[in-house]
């Protein structure tokens, strides 16, 4: 089972792509769920109600993107505490823009076997519930899960996130 948040949606749909055979299912934890051909960072401007824009902060030359630390409570934190808060910004890095830009070639016969789950988060500001629903109804799920969090409820509320993904698990 492996657990994408956020751009990390992209990831886990290439993973199974690889090598649908080693995974049972994909769970989307208010992440990107990209159809195929399309790429995730097409999808993050294309959501008018998220905040993302407020936050993330491109290097031109490079693509880098890093999120400035003023906008990251507002759009990603809202409900966590400030000592939570405190801990994300440091751990937070520079990330390249490899994966948010590339248009993900998926297959039915590889990617399209493996069981996907959606673990939505009313409160997100990052990727608004609108989005998160309509990549949900561009490419259906297995099961969906709602969450009243924010953008990071490993933080806000994670016995809760723990129990939902435990009972995924299985």
């Amino acid at each position: 089972v492996l657990v994408g948040h956020s751009l990390g949606g992209a990831t886990i749909s290439l993973a199974a792509q690889a090598d649908p055979d080693r995974i049972r299912r994909l769970v989307y934890l208010t992440a990107f769920l990209v159809p195929p051909g399309q790429a995730a960072g097409t999808l993050a401007m294309s959501d008018k109600d998220a905040l993302i824009r407020k936050a993330v902060r491109r290097d031109a030359a490079t693509g880098i993107s890093s999120i400035a630390p003023e906008a990251a409570r507002e759009v990603f934190y809202q409900d966590c505490s400030d000592d939570d808060v405190r801990m994300a910004l440091q751990l937070l890095c520079p990330e390249p823009p490899t994966i948010g830009g590339a248009r993900l070639q998926l297959t039915p016969e590889r990617y399209g076997r493996v069981e996907r789950v959606y673990v939505e988060c009313l409160q997100d500001r990052a990727i608004s519930i609108g989005a998160q629903r309509a990549m949900q109804a561009a490419m259906p799920c297995k099961r969906v899960v709602t969450m009243d969090t924010s953008h990071s409820p490993f933080l806000s509320r994670p016995g809760d996130l723990a129990d939902v993904l435990g009972g995924l698990a299985g």
